[in-house]
C-alpha cells in the first residue's frame, strides 16, 4: 500500500452527477463510494459509477489517440495527427456528399459532457450542417405512432408512493435515476 488519500467529487458517467468519495492509493482509484452527505441521492450511487475504478485502472484502457492500420492492428499517434487526419477525411466527405453528410447524435454518455452539445452545435454551424440528432428526435416518429395506435394516459400524473404498483417499460430507475422516481 503507498499513500491512501480519499477525496470528495462528482461521478461523470451520467447527467446525475452523482457526490462521490473516491478513495486512492498513490493516485490510483481503488473505491467509489456514494457520499453519504451528498443530496439528492443520499450516498446512493449506481453500479456503473461503484466500477469507476476498474474502469480507470484497466489494462485495455485507450489513454492516447490510435490509429488503425492496414492489418487491423492499432498505433499510437499524437493528438495533432488525429486531429489533422480526421479533419482530412471530413473534409473529403464533405466534398463529395455536401455538408448534410455530417450529422451529430448527442445521447446517452455523451450528454454527461456539459459541453459535448454546445461543441458539437457549434461544429455543424461552422461546416452548414443541421443535422442534430438526439433521442428525443429520434424517437419522435414511433411516439406519435404510438399515441395514435394505443392512446394517450389523460389521467394526468400519478404519485410515486401512492401507487399500488409501477410497470416500467424500457427504463432503469435505480440504474439511471428516473425523474420521480425514489431510491432509497
Amino acid at each position: 500500500m503507498g499513500e491512501i488519500k480519499v477525496k470528495p467529487g462528482i461521478c461523470r458517467v451520467c447527467t446525475a452527477h452523482c457526490p462521490v468519495v473516491v478513495t486512492t492509493d498513490d493516485g490510483r482509484p481503488i473505491q467509489v463510494k456514494g457520499d453519504p452527505n451528498g443530496t439528492p441521492y443520499e450516498g446512493y450511487i449506481c453500479p456503473k459509477g461503484r466500477a469507476l475504478p476498474e474502469l480507470h485502472t484497466d489494462p485495455g484502457r485507450v489513454l492516447h489517440p490510435q490509429k488503425r492500420r492496414a492489418d487491423g492492428t492499432f498505433e499510437q499517434i499524437s493528438s495533432h495527427q488525429a486531429v489533422e487526419e480526421i479533419a482530412d477525411r471530413l473534409a473529403a466527405i464533405i466534398d463529395a456528399h455536401g455538408p448534410e453528410s455530417v450529422a451529430l447524435y448527442a445521447g446517452s454518455g455523451g450528454l454527461a459532457q456539459m459541453m459535448g452539445m454546445p461543441m458539437g452545435a457549434a461544429f455543424l454551424t461552422a461546416i452548414g450542417s443541421p443535422k442534430v440528432f438526439t433521442a428525443s428526435t429520434i424517437d419522435k416518429p414511433a411516439e406519435r405512432i404510438a399515441m395514435a395506435m394505443h392512446g394517450n394516459w389523460m389521467a394526468g400524473p400519478l404519485s410515486f408512493s401512492r401507487a399500488d404498483a409501477w410497470l416500467i417499460v424500457g427504463g432503469n430507475p435505480v440504474i439511471a435515476k428516473s425523474s420521480g422516481v425514489p431510491h432509497n
